[in-house]
């Protein structure tokens, strides 16, 4: 058994599957790009631009791969 501080639950549209594969930096960076922001990564949403600087961090790295714009 997992700890409870160890946990973090996926975002909806990610399967339980899918979110056993990611590390906890990529749903961390998925949080801030949708809720924070409001950003919706099926481009369905307004288009918005972000700044991400100094992407060398685990959140920071999979938010650049995240952002809709980087596809």
């Amino acid at each position: 058994m997992a700890k409870t501080v160890l946990i973090m639950s996926s975002p909806p549209e990610v399967s339980t599957a899918e979110g056993a594969g990611l590390p906890v930096a990529a749903l961390t960076a998925h949080k801030c790009l949708t809720e924070s922001t409001g950003i919706k990564l099926d481009r369905s949403g307004q288009q918005n631009n972000i700044l991400i600087t100094a992407a060398f961090g685990g959140v920071s790295q999979c938010l650049t791969s995240l952002e809709p714009g980087s596809r």
